[in-house]
This record gives structure tokens, sequence and C-alpha cells, in this order.
């Protein structure tokens, strides 16, 4: 087995996120263990990496271990996760850093030791360490937050939830704390890395938690978009941050100097303080020479020199002269009583022992006396053998201080043998600065902080700027990751709903370029999405197709069909429902395409079966057609008496065979009418018709008819109606079935009502009666083939229910339409319309054909013919005549324009099927002197097509001559 087979079936090993997230892991116990190597066998390499770095404690390196340990049960899968040991090994390592951690942030602010900083080691590398074996502070912080992520993972959180997000969240903050600091050691920027009462984080400790972050983040990157959308707000983190910290270590560093002129400063007090007491003290020795050396013979003499002394150098303090049992011998100013009190204090003969022990001038700590301030006592030995005595003096330390500590920007504190003398009430920023020299065998201590006025009168505006700076950057930063993200989500979702879409799906621009498909549009067109990437869509439909056409002209509100061009030149027909899109980027069109070879391959199925159905129903009415016709004659042979004489009875049984023989054959006739109609060979000649005169032939027709029933008839026409384009006996036969049904349908008494009138671009035509009327719910199903309605409540016979089937499909093919108006009880009212003949001929000629092409999208070419010449009537007729000979009905059909010698032919063929055509026409003239021009029009196949009209046809130069 290979390492390659190995590795795929262990369970982390499933994605590259989980490879990664174990290697990270395997890392970074590596370098952990290395560390806790380097503190066993003392390697400071391992331990510190470079001589002036922070070393990697050893209770840091063992939380790395537990980390890594963690990263690994997590990224090997749910499994390893929820069983038993997984979830101890999450728990324990989680609740360590935590506890360890959190033991460690405690300590630094209360000031406490636990001692859990040495507890498995000693610390011997105390480089850039505030405390033997204890880890940063931002250490700790990083240990919490990755503590918590292993805690929270323990309990599986679902992808997106709540305790997901916190987790990438968490991890996002380590990785950010830790690129952090590597920048910052990058920039040697030391002020950001650690307080002075704190430990640095270690080089490599930075570079650990960056390593498991990255593991983490890994892992979580298999989870919800939720999850992964946290960790883009890494950037924005980061450079929040980088901002504060690039202030504050601007802030650090300002304090940093403030704080090393206040360094200066008070060394320039000590050093003036101690040259001030060090001038008192060597006045004292020089009176005790002087008492050496008889300087003194008389009273006069001491008190004069001792006013001096006291008034000029020991600032009216008194000064005496005293024997070895510190008796005053001569004393000055008066009253010495303060310093007879001190001289008889056991601080004063511990004072006389150690100055005689040193031979030198020694100053005892401060004294207290409710009736004189602070000040300490000192003795001098007069120099020689013999009679011991001292010059004893009162001394107040603060006093030499006093003119140099009035700087109010600074907190100045003195003790003198750890007795205060100075006391500053003022808080500090910052641990104070102190400073120190000893005088008179006593040691002073002069201690200075940082005044938060001192620090806002010299700071300057520098560290605000760079954190408005820095915070204007993140929050542009911020703002445009939003954008990002929302635009990110906004196209995930579109293309979720693009790729669930039920049909093949694109996305065009403005100018028709392919932007985007889903998968289903591959799968169509056999092409990959970068294939058709900014392709023109045109290019899928071939040339002339609707797709060529700029996007805004196609149509949002009804779907189109086209045949679009897939790998390898297969033709696929497809139905295209666009919809335009108003987006960021500008208008952009959505393609839903389905693909209806399917339908048009049942569409032509029930053709075919339909086309067997009429032609089996057009053949079995033709057979009977002959029967029907003898046996009704010879019926009617016996009937009239013509094979011999019958009777009564017999002359009734023969009127009802020949009745039944009758309404047989007519519905023969009705069933062969339907069978041409809807095998599309039915055929029409349209000519210009007067519908008044159609109207008033059916009326006189009728009249004997209603008289014969006691039903009124009356016609209403509009004076000024407009012809018709229509077949004429086409347009009787359906007012005959409209006015034959009212007549049956009412009863004696009634009326029917026949109107004509314009409405709008159209002429209706209406038969109106006072019958028995329809019911609303069969109205629906009135024209349907052979539907009857129930009438057995009233008039009239049960006929074969196909005439208002037949009248309507006779109106559609004029490019009209067949409805009624009915209330049962009241009567019905049947109508139809014709488009009306008031423009150009031409217009209402191709009328219908355009219509049917709307539906069914066929080619349609309109061929125009005539001829010049004293008998061009007599060769139109001839032309008609042919061109009625090789016409296609039902597909084709002939109009003869007589009034201007024009023969139109409209063909459903495209350009070439109409030269076909002129050729077949051609061969069957009869030859003539007069030639024939030829004009042709071609119309797309949904039936868009720019007509002209008739007059401006007649005077184009583009006519061609049959040839």
């Amino acid at each position: 087995m290979t390492l390659r087979e190995i590795g795929s079936n262990l369970p982390f090993m499933r994605s590259g996120q989980t490879t990664f997230a174990v290697v990270c892991a395997v890392l970074g116990a590596a370098v952990a263990c290395s560390v806790v190597m380097g503190w066993a066998v003392g390697d400071r390499m391992l331990v510190q990496v470079g001589p002036t770095f922070a070393p990697m404690q050893m209770n840091t390196a063992l939380c790395f271990l537990c980390g890594s340990i963690a990263l690994v049960v997590v990224a090997s899968g749910l499994p390893a996760i929820r069983s038993r040991a997984g979830r101890l090994t999450l728990l324990l390592t989680g609740a360590l850093l935590v506890g360890t951690a959190g033991l460690t942030l405690v300590q630094y602010g209360t000031g406490l030791d636990f001692g859990i900083d040495e507890l498995i080691v000693d610390a011997y590398i105390l480089t850039r360490t505030s405390h033997p074996g204890r880890m940063s502070p931002w250490t700790a912080i990083g240990f919490i937050a990755m503590g918590c992520v292993i805690l929270i993972g323990r309990s599986t959180p679902q992808p997106g939830s709540f305790a997901a997000v916190a987790m990438a969240l968490l991890t996002s903050f380590v990785g950010l704390l830790a690129t952090t600091v590597l920048v910052l050691y990058v920039l040697e920027f030391d002020p950001a890395l650690g307080a002075v009462s704190s430990t640095r984080m270690a080089v490599h400790t930075a570079t650990l938690f960056w390593i498991l972050a990255a593991g983490a983040g890994a892992v979580l990157s298999l989870g919800s978009a939720r999850s992964r959308r946290a960790f883009q707000w890494l950037p924005v983190l980061v450079g929040l941050v980088i901002s504060l910290t690039v202030r504050q270590g601007l802030v650090d560093r300002e304090n940093a100097v403030m704080r090393d002129v206040m360094g200066e400063w008070l060394h320039e007090i000590a050093v003036q303080a101690e040259a001030l007491l060090e001038q008192r003290f060597e006045a004292l020795d020089r009176m005790a020479f002087r008492v050496a050396a008889g300087a003194y013979p008389s009273d006069d003499v001491w008190q004069s020199d001792g006013r001096f002394y006291a008034g000029q150098v020991l600032e009216d303090n008194p000064i005496a002269l005293v024997d070895a049992e510190l008796r005053i011998v001569w004393g000055t100013p008066d009253p010495i009583g303060a310093l007879d009190r001190f001289l008889g204090t056991e601080e004063a003969r511990l004072l006389r022992e150690a100055s005689l022990t040193a031979g030198a001038s020694r100053m005892s700590p401060p004294l207290v006396d409710e009736a004189s301030p602070l000040r300490s006592l000192v003795l001098t030995p007069v120099p020689g053998e013999g009679n011991v005595r001292f010059v004893a003096s009162l001394l107040e330390p603060i006093v030499a201080m006093r003119q140099d500590q009035a700087d109010e920007g600074y907190a100045l504190e003195v003790r003198l043998a750890d007795h205060p003398l100075l006391v500053h009430d003022a808080p500090t920023v910052g641990p104070p600065i102190h400073d120190r020299f000893e005088i008179g065998g006593q040691p002073v201590v002069l201690s200075a902080g940082l005044t938060e006025g001192r620090i806002a009168s010299s700071s300057s505006r520098l560290p605000g700027i760079i954190l408005v700076a820095g915070l204007l950057f993140t929050a542009m930063l911020g703002s445009v990751q939003y954008s990002a993200n929302g635009r990110a989500r906004s196209e995930a979702r579109f293309r979720a709903l693009l790729e669930s879409a039920p049909d093949a799906g694109l996305i065009v621009d403005e100018q028709g370029r392919i932007v985007q498909v889903n998968s289903r549009a591959e799968t169509l067109l056999d092409r990959t999405a970068e294939e058709l990437s900014g392709q023109r869509v045109g290019t899928l439909g071939g040339e002339g197709s609707t797709l060529w056409l700029p996007p805004p002209q196609w149509g949002w509100d009804e779907a189109f069909e086209v045949e679009v061009i897939a790998a390898g030149g297969r033709s696929i027909p497809v139905e295209i429902n666009a919809s335009p899109i108003q987006s960021d980027d500008g208008f952009l069109v959505s393609l839903a395409m389905r693909d209806v070879s399917e339908w048009h391959a049942m569409v032509g199925r029930l053709r075919e079966s339909d086309r067997l159905k009429s032609d089996f129903v057009s053949t079995v009415s033709h057979e009977m057609r002959t029967p029907l016709t003898i046996i009704r004659e010879f019926t009617s042979l016996v009937h009239d008496g013509s094979a011999g004489a019958i009777n009564d009875d017999q002359h009734d049984y023969l009127d009802t065979v020949i009745r039944n023989c009758d309404r047989l054959t007519g519905l023969v006739g009705d069933l062969l009418e339907l069978a041409r109609l809807e095998s599309g060979k039915y055929r029409m000649e349209r000519q210009q018709t007067d519908l008044r005169v159609l109207l008033e032939r059916c009326m006189a027709d009728f009249e004997p008819v209603a008289a014969a029933e006691g039903i009124f008839l009356m016609l209403d026409v509009q004076s000024d109606l407009p012809d018709v384009l229509g077949d004429g006996d086409r347009i009787t036969q359906v007012l005959v079935n409209l006015m034959g049904n009212a007549v049956k349908f009412t009863p004696s008494g009634g009326a029917i009502t026949v109107t004509a009138s314009v409405r709008g671009s159209e002429v209706e035509v209406a038969v109106e009666d006072t019958g028995i009327g329809i019911a609303e719910e069969h109205q629906s199903m009135i024209f349907g083939a052979f539907v009857q309605v129930d009438r057995a409540d009233g008039p009239g016979q049960r006929g074969t229910g196909l005439g208002l089937n037949v009248a309507r499909q006779i109106v559609e093919l004029h490019g009209g339409r067949l409805g009624l108006t009915s209330r049962l009880g009241e009567g019905s009212r049947f109508f139809f319309t014709l488009p009306a003949l008031e423009g150009d001929i031409l217009s209402g000629f191709l009328a219908p054909h355009l219509r049917r092409r709307q539906v069914a999208p066929a080619p349609l070419t309109l061929v125009l013919l005539r001829s010049e010449g004293d008998g061009r009537s007599d060769r139109m007729e001839d032309l008609n005549e042919a061109a009625l000979a090789i016409q296609r009905v039902g597909r084709d059909e002939t109009l003869l324009v007589r009034p201007d010698h024009v023969l139109a032919v409209a063909l459903e063929a495209d350009r070439a099927g109409a030269v076909a055509f002129l050729g077949r026409l051609q061969s069957g003239l009869p030859r003539s002197e007069h030639p024939v021009e030829y004009f042709l029009i071609q119309a797309s196949t949904t039936g868009s097509v720019d007509l002209p009209r008739l007059s401006d046809v007649a005077g184009a130069d583009t006519w061609r001559t049959l040839s």
C-alpha cells in the first residue's frame, strides 16, 4: 500500500483543508516539543531563538502542545469529536489552556504569585522577562481564546450557528494577535510588545499562534458561509488592532522620553541635595576643628561664631558643644531646648557611638517632636585625643531640597532612612523612578512619578492623529469589506437561483454577450461555461434569429421560439422567456431556455393521429354518401308510388326513412366539412365581399321557414358598413348555421334580430333570438365538436353537434372570432367578427396568416403577380387558375385583386420555396405575348413583416419579369 493510499484512508485526509489543518497541528506540536526539550537540556537557542529575544516559557510550550493535540482531534471529523476519548481530550486541553492563562492574568492583575510559573522547571533565562517562568499577558489572552474555541468545538455546533460564528471570530482574533506581534517584531517596535512590568511575547510564540489559528481556520472554513464570512473580517480587525497598537506604542514612547527627562531631573535634585547637605556637614566639621584648635577661649567668641553658622548655614537651627555624656557645654542660639531634648534620647546615644566608631559626622533618622519641625540630630566628633567632645546640631534635610522640587509636573517623594520627608498626593501614571545617595550614615531615597497633568502638557498630537487615521482607514476598509460581502452574498444567491432554475439559464448584457450560464445550459448546448462566456448569444440561434436583435427588442411579455445550435451543429428548438435585470453592472437580461423538442414531437404525433382520424372520417363519409344516396332515391320511388300502390301506414313509414336519410346525409356532409378543416385542406377563395348582400339573401331564404314557425325576423345593418375580405359562400354557411339554430330553438311568437356594425377595425355580425337560452355552464363548451347541450325542455331538434364547431373554424380562417352571450330562459346572442377592409387590401389578406404564425411559427412569403397590356384581365384570370391548381390547400392562399389587376399569393414557404412556386406556375401557364412580373415580400417565422401598401408596391421599380 502506497503512502497516498494510506493517507486517503485516514478520516482527516478527506479534503485539502483538513490536510492543511493536520499539517499545522503537527508543526505546532513539533515546535512545542523542541522548546520543552530546550528547557530540559538547557539549550538556549531552542528556548529563546535569539540572544536578545524573549524566551518561550515551559508552560507556554506545554499549552501549545495541548492545542496541537486538540486541533488534530477537531480536524479528524465528527466521529472523532463525538467519541468519548475525543470529547474528553477536548475538555481537558481546553480547560488546561483557559485555566493556565486565566491564572496568569490574575497574577498580573493582583501582583500575587500562585507558584504556577516555575512549577515544572526553574526559569534561568530572564531576558525580557518580568517574572521568571511567566508567560506574556498577550500569550495568556491568546490561550484563553484558543481554549474557548476548543471547548465550543467539543459540542460540534451546527454550521452557521452562533457558536460556530463565535469560534470563527475567536480564531480570527488569535491569528490577528499573532500577526500583529510578528509585524511589531519586524518593525522592532518594542513598546507595543509588552509593558515594563510584564513579560514580552516570544517571537516563536506568535508564530505558533499564527500556525494553529491558520489550521483551525482551515477546519472552520468547511462549515457554513457565515463562518467563512467571519474570517473575511480579519483584515479589518488587523487594521483596528494595528492602529490601536501603534497609537499605544507612540504614547508609550513619548512616556518613555518623559520618564528619561524626569530621571535626569531627579538625578539633578539628588546631586544638589547631596551637595547642600555635605555643605552643612562641612560647616560642622570646621567648627569641630576650631574647638580642637582652642578657638573658643570664651563664651563671647563661641556665641559669635555659633550664631554665624546657625544663621547662615544651618537655617537657624541650634548648635552646641557637648561632652562625652552629651551634656551641653556651650550652645547657641538661645533657647536650645529642642536640642537638649534630642540629646537625652536613646537615638542620640546610638548616634554618639556611631560617630565615635566612624570618627566622622553622623546623622540620625528624622526625630519626631511636637514642638518643632521634623529634624535630624547631627553629631560631629571633635578631633584629638583625651577629652571626648562633639559639635551637635539639628538639621532639616528637606529644607535643602525645597527650592528645587517646585516643578509641578512631577510627583516627588523623599525618604530618609525609610522615613518620609516629602510626600506627593497626586496620582501618577506608570511606575516611579528612584535615585539615592547617603549622607551622615543615613540613606536618602528620592522618587518621582509622571502626573496626568505633566503627561497632558507634554504629549504631542501625533498618537491621536495616528489613531484617528487608522480608525478612518479601518472604517473605510470595513465599508469596502461590507460592500464586498454584500455583493458576494447577492451574487451567491443569484448564482444559486440561476443554478436551481428548472430550465437552461443564460445571463446576457445589453450588447447580447453571454455573462453567465448554469449547468443546465451547459448540458443543453453541450458546451462549457468558459466556451460560452463572452460569446454573442445571437451565434447560438443562427443567422436571422431573434437572438441577433438587441436584447431590448426581444420583448418581455411573451415567450418566443428559436432554434439554437449546440456543439456539433445539432439544432435544438427551444422556447425562451426573457426578463430584464437592472444590476450594478448595468442592464442585463435573463434568458430561460426550455427544450421543446419533445413537445414538438408530441405535437407532431398528435397531428398525425388527428390526420389519421380525419382521413378515416373522410373515407368513411365518402363511402357512406353513395349508399345513402341510392337508399334515399329508391325509397323516394316507392314513397311516390312509382313502384306500385302503397297504403297510408306504408307512406308514413317511408317518410320516416327519407327523413332520417336526409339527416344522415347532413351528418356525413358535416363530417366531411370537419375533416377538411382539421386536415388543413379546406379551400377558401376570399374576395372583397359586401356583407349587406349576403345578409339580405340569407334573410330572404329564412323568411318562409320563420313565418311557418310564427317567428318574427328583423335585419339591422349599419349604413356605412365597410366590405370584408372573405369567401362569400363560407360566410353564408356560417350565417345559415347561426340562423338555423336561432329558428330551431326559438318558440312561436319569438323574434330573431340580425345586426351588422363596425367595432373598431372589425365588422361584427350578430344573430340574437328570444329563445330558451343556454346555461352558463354549457357556454364554454358550445363550440366544441360533437357538443350538444340538453334541450329536452325546449323546442328544436337534436343535431350533429358539428355546426358551431365548423362555423367557428371558418370564422377563424378569415381572421375573426365567433362568440356568444346568453341567459337561460331569455335568449341567446351569437356573433362573429371579420377584419374590415378599410385600409390596404394586402393587410386584410395577410391578417389571418400572420395571426396563425404568432401561435405556431412557420415561414411566410407574399408573392405578387401582374401582367400588362390589353388582355391583362384574361391573363390575370389564367394566372389565378394556374395558382389555384398548384397551391397547397390549407397552407397557401390566392387572392385576385381585379380592380388593380394584381394576383396575391400567400405561401407557407421561404424565399427559395417561393422561387420554386414561380417555376411551377410558369410551366402551367398558357403561352402569351404579355409578360408576367412578380414581387416577393418575406415575413419572419413569427409573423412580423413590414408590409407596404399595394399602391406603393405597384409603383416600385423592383418588379422582376417571370421568365
